[in-house]
């Protein structure tokens, strides 16, 4: 008999105290009808190893060894090889609750009809831990059939957290750790993670979700524990960083089309509301581009090569279009500030101010 709820953990390079927390607490969950993968995903380390350890103590444990292809792939096994009705992920360095899975599988059985469980989440320092907030109501039942509830998720997918005084969107709107998902919806639509797309990655997953769902709901409870990580995909320094924010925009483009053409189908009018959340987006990924890469401290590049390497990657259409498009009053002041030094070509300047920010705590996303 299939478990109710399925576990998929990504493994690669974890702090070993941090991997094997996150594996008791999942084994000390007040509700066993579970299962766990672990997908070792090429870790060079001692994880595979740890992960082999367990899978001997309890049979609810499967070991998955896979070559190195990072954490959408090693997501992706975990969904082809899953079990349960239902599918939930957790990073390799992140808890659950012990009843976590005992209060989701109650809410399998009252939301029977929806495809997404999204429940609260914890975000964990070294010294303590703050609740993240949501505007998503909870208990309501959101439908593809609604166009209010349509534009509604839509947008806390697409829109950049906090970027507009006004804005809707949350910082747990599209991470993938804060959900469970039906096995069966993710299955016969053929949902997946992107592959070749190493950050936020989860936002295009959740998405594609958005394209295809018929009900969604939102449990009050706070189940999950995410551990801030300054060493995270958006700050350390790659070299590739900036062809893959772009190629996640070019993805992003497509999604965002499809979507208003939805949305115009329901409301019999032309829509761009979804583009114009994508552009809101494309300014944040920008200037991501620019503190993360080319003024990264890491970076080989001379300070003129950094100012010439950041003039050159705004000069792309679609990253133009959203900077200059822009009204500056509706932006919050930390945006002003972002979006000016990016007209004034004060790329020095953003890094400084963005480095500040980060430290004062306004950075809380993987």
């Amino acid at each position: 008999m299939n478990p109710q709820i399925s576990i998929v953990v990504p493994v690669y390079k974890v702090e070993e105290d941090f991997l094997r927390n996150c594996i008791e607490r999942i084994l000390e969950q007040t509700y066993s009808d579970i299962e766990l993968i672990l997908v070792d995903d090429g870790s060079p380390d001692q994880c595979g190893e740890i992960c082999d350890e367990y899978a001997l103590t309890d049979k609810r444990i499967r070991v998955i060894h896979q070559i190195n292809r990072g954490v959408s792939l090693a997501r992706n096994t975990g969904i082809k090889n899953a079990c349960g009705n239902w599918i939930l992920f957790v990073d390799a360095d992140d808890w659950l609750e012990k009843d976590a899975c005992e209060v989701l599988a109650l809410a399998a059985q009252k939301y029977k009809d929806c495809d997404i469980i999204q429940f609260r989440a914890y975000q964990n320092y070294a010294v303590n831990e703050k609740k993240l907030d949501t505007s998503i109501k909870s208990n309501y039942i959101y439908s593809s059939e609604s166009i209010d509830d349509m534009l509604f998720v839509y947008r806390n997918g697409m829109q950049t957290p906090n970027f507009r005084k006004q804005s809707i969107a949350v910082a747990t709107s599209y991470f993938v750790w804060d959900k469970m998902y039906k096995r069966k919806f993710l299955r016969e639509n053929g949902l997946e993670f992107p592959p070749g797309i190493k950050i936020s990655e989860d936002k295009l997953f959740y998405l594609n979700c958005l394209l295809k769902f018929n009900n969604m709901v939102l449990i009050d409870d706070f189940l999950y524990h995410y551990r801030a990580n300054e060493l995270s995909a958006t700050h350390k320094y790659a070299e590739d960083f900036d062809d893959n924010r772009m190629r996640l925009l070019e993805v992003l483009g497509n999604v965002a089309a499809i979507m208003d053409h939805k949305i115009e189908e329901m409301q019999k009018k032309h829509s761009d509301i979804i583009e114009r959340d994508l552009m809101d987006f494309a300014v944040v990924a920008a200037s991501g581009v620019i503190v993360n890469k080319y003024y990264h401290k890491a970076s080989p590049l001379s300070p003129l090569g950094r100012w010439k390497a950041s003039d050159q990657y705004l000069k792309n259409t679609f990253i133009d279009k959203s900077i200059h498009s822009i009204n500056f009053h509706e932006l919050t002041n930390k945006n002003k500030l972002r979006v000016g030094f990016m007209k004034l070509k004060l790329y020095g300047l953003l890094a400084v101010s963005s480095r500040l920010n980060r430290r004062g705590g306004g950075q809380n996303a993987k």
